[in-house]
């Protein structure tokens, strides 16, 4: 209902990992010199079964704006759910090793950044 992480009454008696996943590998993404290549306007067929678009549609936006398809790098982290009607603004840059694409709301608001390197 609040769509935030809570506590439930599951109880586990295996073993489980204790160190950080990845080691902190991610290095955060920024971009200096932004151009806004197209806007994306959220349709009923970008959603997943939680009615906010499947991240796999934000890869999709990703290959249409660089046009690639295959990646040697890729990272992308997800900020904020959008819903039917939101208005994605698609930004790209291109860097000496490869590219940066990141969506926003109109309100500058970030719902996705995504790094990487084509082949």
């Amino acid at each position: 209902k609040t769509r935030k992480i809570e506590r439930t009454g599951i109880t586990f008696d295996g073993e489980f990992f204790k160190g950080l996943p990845l080691d902190g590998r991610f290095e955060k993404i920024h971009g200096n010199d932004m151009k806004l290549i197209k806007t994306h306007v959220v349709t009923e067929s970008d959603l997943d079964n939680n009615n906010h678009v499947n991240n796999c549609r934000y890869v999709d936006f990703v290959c249409e704006i660089t046009g690639q398809k295959t990646f040697s790098d890729f990272n992308i982290y997800f900020a904020k759910e959008t819903v039917v009607g939101d208005e994605i603004l698609l930004y790209e840059e291109q860097t000496e090793d490869g590219f940066i694409v990141m969506g926003r709301l109109k309100d500058d608001t970030t719902v996705f950044q995504a790094k990487g390197r084509a082949f």
